[in-house]
């Protein structure tokens, strides 16, 4: 994980996707962190929960599956963008947490008895 923090120039962006990954860890502690293709990705019993990245536009969630449709009105109302499979959320804005949690949770249960890296 070293790795893929130090590559992260601006303290203040990589405070907050760490604080991110700190929080989802602590509220989520069944979740396995891992580095995957050289992004944090939380698993549950080997299956994809959401993935992370850091862009010079924000820190982005990704998603394999159709996870974030269901909260798309949320998303836009929280001033984050969103496309099929992904969210970005832009460095300036707060991280909403429970909205995060919601999209956390639901990831879990809709991957409750997936039993593959892949659905």
């Amino acid at each position: 994980m070293a790795d893929f923090f130090k590559n992260i120039n601006d303290d203040d962006q990589r405070k907050q996707l760490h604080d991110v990954l700190d929080w989802i860890t602590e509220r989520f502690p069944h979740l396995r962190l891992a580095l995957v293709n050289e992004s944090p990705m939380f698993t549950d019993h080997k299956t994809d929960i959401i993935e992370f990245n850091a862009t010079e536009g924000g820190i982005v969630l990704i998603s394999k599956s159709k996870g974030f449709e269901q909260f798309k009105d949320d998303i836009s109302a929280a001033g984050y963008l969103k496309t099929k499979d992904s969210i970005t959320i832009p460095w300036q804005k707060e991280i909403d947490y429970g909205l995060l949690d919601e999209i956390i949770a639901w990831q879990v249960q809709m991957n409750s008895n997936t039993e593959s890296y892949w659905r």
